[in-house]
């Protein structure tokens, strides 16, 4: 089996705006204006933490990006985005090793692509993403 990568972060916040604020000032990160979703309890704003190309893939390897979310989405602690190529055996495969899926597929229009909430046996949650086709 292939290792899966993990390619983002996400960071739950009760409000994006004062969230934004503080990592600004405290890390120096760019933070992007609110990206909209077509639901928009999924609209977030990008977090630049490393030098990125126009899409916000780090330029300098081992480096990941990120975005603080909506709280309300049901991330109630940041996790990392793990990217597969097979949403549907990714779900199978969490099962099997024993994680819960806890989320119904979630389009993401500005990432062109979908992902999942799952928890880990441990109770982590974790966000499984594809993208689509192409991308």
């Amino acid at each position: 089996m292939q290792p899966t990568p993990v390619t983002w972060f996400s960071l739950p916040a009760d409000d994006p705006n004062a969230a934004a604020v503080f990592y600004r000032s405290a890390f120096g990160w760019r933070i992007e204006p609110l990206t909209r979703e077509d639901d928009p309890a999924y609209d977030y704003n990008v977090i630049l933490s490393s030098q990125s190309d126009e899409s916000y893939t780090p330029t300098e390897a081992g480096r990941v990006n990120g975005c603080i979310v909506k709280r309300a989405i049901g991330i109630s602690t940041p996790v990392v985005l793990v990217e597969v190529t097979d949403l549907d055996q990714a779900e199978k495969d969490i099962v099997a090793a024993g994680g819960t899926v806890v989320s119904s597929r979630i389009p993401m229009r500005s990432l062109n692509g979908e992902f999942i909430l799952v928890r880990d046996p441990e109770g982590n949650m974790l966000e499984v993403f594809r993208a689509a086709p192409g991308r």
